[in-house]
Parts: C-alpha cells; structure tokens; sequence
C-alpha cells in the first residue's frame, strides 16, 4: 500500500513508524494458539501497521457473517461520504488491529483455550466523527469469526458498519 497522502512514497516498510503503536509488543498467532513477543507492526501482512482502517463494505474476500446474525449490511465505511454514515459517533474508522479479534496490548491476558479472543479487551478506536475512544469490544465465543466481522450486542459503544 502505497501511503503517499502523509508524504511516503514507496512501498511501507517497518521504519514507517508513524504507524506504529507504542503498546504493540505481541500478537496472537493463529490458527494455532500461540503468542508472539513481536510487533504485529513489523509484519508485511500489517503493512508494517498497527492499525487498521475499517473499509470493508461489499468486498467479496471478506468473510460474512453467520447467517444467524441475520445481518443484511456487512462492516465497513469505504467509500461512504460522512453524510450517509447513520451514527457516526459510533461508527468504527480506525482501530488498533487486536480491537478487530479482540484481544487488548493494554491489558493482556492469556486467551482461554479454545477460543482465539476474549469478550471486553479494551482497545483504542477512532470514530468517523473523528474522536477517540478506549473502549471495550464485544467477543462471542459462539461465532468462530474475529469480532469486525458481527455488531456488538446493546450496551457497546460502537458498531463495524455505517448503516
């Protein structure tokens, strides 16, 4: 990804510390579970990034949710105007990457065996009205999907789509 509107004009490396977050000191490795003592930040599957933005939309390779869910909108704002977002105090644009699975680098804690996040790991999110907040993120460990991929139930402070 090429990040030319802060000024970078070749391809992201790991020196492109603007995109590091300071607490990114580990990650969960799947599909086996095993935590890393490395920086997801210096993965080129990050794009040497510790966060992500919430594009998604109707991208045909991202997974959908179970149809349990009964969902008929999928995550994401890409390409939307701020206008058409619904809420958009709580509609999720940046995050911090483990918010997406969940799992917290403020307040690590081990992964219960068999599941590959936990429910309230506090993180870091942007909003698309442009504050921030250090929330928790719901996580059910019924649905085998990371948690951007389904809204939380009630009583979260935020929501994966702009709908």
């Amino acid at each position: 990804m090429l990040k030319n509107y802060i000024g970078l004009h070749e391809t992201s490396s790991p020196q492109d510390k603007l995109f590091a977050c300071p607490a990114d000191a580990y990650y969960y490795d799947f599909p086996v579970p095993n935590w890393v003592g490395r920086s997801l930040h210096d993965l080129p599957t990050t794009d040497y990034s510790s966060y992500g933005f919430i594009g998604g939309g109707n991208s045909p390779n991202q997974p959908k949710p179970p149809a349990a869910l009964n969902q008929e909108t999928y995550g994401g704002v890409g390409g939307l105007r701020l206008t058409s977002i619904r809420d958009p105090v709580k509609t999720v644009l940046v995050m911090e990457l483990s918010a997406g699975f969940p799992w917290s680098w403020h307040q690590p804690k081990h992964v219960p065996s068999g599941q590959f996040a936990f429910n309230d790991a506090r993180n870091v999110i942007g909003f698309a009205d442009g504050h921030v907040g250090y929330i928790k993120m719901y996580y059910s460990a019924t649905i085998n999907l990371p948690t951007c991929n389904y809204e939380p139930p009630a009583g979260y402070e935020y929501k994966w789509h702009a709908n």
